[in-house]
């Protein structure tokens, strides 16, 4: 069976991935040419547009998007069909292949209602599209920058390296034996390099570039791309100490899916057309009421949502199936004595990030109609307590190999007891609680990556000392996104408790040791290429100070408005901010009248950890991918040990 599947598969893989380039490929050469007559190539671009802006609009729109995913999905499963490792088992690479080709396929069908080559003029009503927009309908002024050129393509690319988890964690289950793990490793780590990329891309542009405010909103795109995330991390954890028929041999395989599961939920809410009320940045807005009625929307009136969505639910059946099924295996799993060591710290930490990840799945579910103000102080209310367990879990599983197992489980109740006096006392002198709850374990995680840091270093050979620092500087970039979340989310110092404030030119507002001066608000009107949505330009111009002192003269933010006859309408808006190395001073700012501006100020405490964090997870990680182990280990078969 298993010289079947492989037959047929790789000939099957190659149609589809020679099908779906020269799809993708012709797609790519409307666009850098300009064809306006075509509905999806005239909405996302514009005949003056810059070639780099022309092609990112190749994945602006909901089906571009969905083919830039398609073709790399397609792209690495040849890749690991015909490049992959040889495997001493078979028929279980067969049927992997044979998995992660029907998945290729069943990608491509649901391409086909997406109507993406549709003309942009089929009648007269139609003729209104290039009548006023004859260059094109263009590209949003947000998404020309070079953060969106590239965060759709990493987040997209992340997903698809866990087709081939899935394949082989799917085959393992089914047959009950066989190698996965090189399979799964190799393609999760990448995944999770690529995926905090993509996820620190959008951050960055949505705190420095749009002024929305902040760098997380919680918004139910960004909290599903996180879930993938923390189950992705969890999976890699548990490879770290999977043994078939010792540890995990049933839970490891299990996550491989719930992986794919987690992605596909990511797709169906990126996709569900406002099922989430709080959501900003999805495709669609269907005109139902209530959830349901929106839910019902979308499944009615979109072939491919409605594909992902039972895509999904058949993933998450197989999952429950194999559960159901493989229950056995837990069975010849050895006991783990009840003392912090190897297999229960990995435990303790697997198990906060999948109950982290569930209570993130509910709140999501819950609050579907909720405001994205509500949402928003919901999920911080509700999570910061986990990511402060996740810290002192932290601590606890770094330390023991060094202090032993019974002072390790001292000091993880020592470390609770005194987070919790430190958030008591925080509460009661006027510091914030989530905040002084984090500093204990904190101060313990910096203490003991950085000793475990000067532990590394092996004599005479750089790539097992490259290779061992990686996983603690992951644990230390862990530590400073924590803590510098929190800092930046319960810490802000604010004007009118965040609210916009009215500031009449010539007047100051102070936020802390900053205060600016509004100097000038003025009206541009201009005429700009035929690329950009926008027709006037407000300024507010203004002075910074520091304890009085001047640190910027005549500082400017610009928002771009489209103005039609009395209405405009806000295309694009700007932030500024003031950094330095404790705080960052955040202002953005809103037309009120040609003397008044509305001003939103704050200063956000330590958010230069969360940034440190994440380039920190990025290199531990890409230490452990890209500096290859020595000729002895492999050979010893130490490659993927932690």
């Amino acid at each position: 069976m298993s010289v079947h599947l492989a037959r047929y598969s790789r000939p099957l893989q190659w149609f589809a991935f020679m099908l779906i380039s020269a799809t993708f490929l012709f797609l790519i050469y409307l666009f850098l040419s300009g064809d306006l007559s075509y509905l999806y190539v005239w909405s996302y671009t514009a005949t003056d547009l810059s070639p780099i802006y022309k092609l990112s609009g190749v994945w602006a729109g909901a089906s571009g998007s969905f083919l830039l995913w398609v073709w790399l999905i397609s792209a690495i499963v040849t890749v690991e069909m015909h490049f992959g490792r040889r495997s001493k088992d078979g028929p279980g690479r067969n049927l992997q292949l044979a998995i992660s080709c029907a998945l290729s396929l069943a990608f491509l069908l649901l391409i086909l209602p997406m109507g993406l080559f549709a003309p942009t003029v089929t009648g007269p009503a139609d003729a209104w599209r290039l009548a006023l927009f004859p260059n094109g309908h263009g590209l949003a002024l947000s998404l020309q920058t070079w953060e969106m050129v590239l965060h759709p393509a990493v987040v997209f690319a992340a997903y698809a390296f866990l087709i081939p988890v899935f394949a082989a964690a799917t085959a393992f289950l089914f047959r009950g034996k066989g190698e996965w793990k090189s399979t799964a490793v190799r393609w999760g780590r990448c995944s999770w390099l690529l995926l905090t990329l993509g996820v620190g891309i959008g951050a960055l542009w949505a705190y420095y570039v749009i002024g929305w405010g902040g760098y997380w909103s919680w918004d139910p795109v960004e909290t599903s791309s996180l879930l993938i995330w923390i189950v992705l991390t969890a999976l890699l954890h548990t490879l770290t100490r999977y043994h078939e028929g010792k540890e995990y041999s049933l839970l490891a395989p299990l996550l491989g899916i719930i992986c794919f599961v987690t992605v596909l939920f990511a797709a169906f809410v990126t996709r569900a057309g406002g099922v989430w009320s709080s959501s900003v940045h999805t495709f669609g807005s269907p005109l139902g009421q209530g959830a349901g009625q929106r839910l019902l929307d979308v499944l009615s009136g979109n072939a491919t949502v409605l594909g992902i969505f039972l895509l999904m639910f058949a993933t998450l059946s197989l999952a429950l199936y194999f559960t159901i099924r493989r229950r056995p295996m837990i069975a010849q799993e050895e006991e783990r004595p009840f003392i912090v060591g190897d297999s229960n710290s990995m435990l303790f930490a697997v198990a906060l990030l999948l109950f982290t990840a569930g209570v993130m799945l509910l709140l999501l579910l819950k609050n579907v109609d909720d405001t994205a103000t509500h949402n928003f102080d919901e999920f911080n209310e509700k999570l910061s307590s986990f990511f402060a367990a996740l810290m002192i879990v932290l601590v606890v599983c770094s330390s023991w190999r060094d202090i032993g197992s019974r002072r390790a489980l001292w000091l993880g109740i020592g470390l609770s007891i005194v987070s919790v006096l430190a958030a008591i006392v925080g509460g009661l002198t006027g510091f914030y609680f989530m905040a002084a709850l984090m500093v204990p374990s904190f101060v313990a995680a910096m203490v003991v990556a950085f000793y475990r840091a000067t532990r590394t270093i092996v004599k005479r050979s750089w790539r097992k000392t490259l290779r061992n620092l990686g996983p603690q500087l992951v644990h230390l970039g862990i530590a400073f996104l924590l803590v510098g979340f929190v800092f930046s989310s319960f810490a802000q110092v604010a004007a009118a408790n965040g609210a916009q404030v009215p500031v009449n030119v010539g007047s100051d507002l102070k936020v802390g040791e900053y205060s600016i001066v509004l100097r000038e608000l003025s009206v541009q009107n201009v005429t700009p290429p035929a690329d950009l949505s926008y027709n006037q330009v407000r300024v507010m111009r203004f002075d910074v100070l520091h304890s009085g002192s001047v640190v910027q003269k005549d500082a400017i933010i610009a928002n771009y408005y489209e103005f039609l006859g009395t209405e405009a309408a806000k295309v694009k808006s700007q932030a500024y901010v003031h950094k330095s190395l404790g705080e960052d001073l955040y202002l953005s700012f809103d037309w009120q009248s040609s003397s008044t501006g509305l001003v939103q100020m704050k200063i956000v405490p330590l958010i230069n950890l969360l940034w440190t964090g994440l380039v920190l997870l990025m290199v531990g990680v890409a230490m452990r991918i890209f500096v290859l182990p020595s000729k002895d280990a492999v050979s010893s078969g130490q490659t993927y040990q932690r």
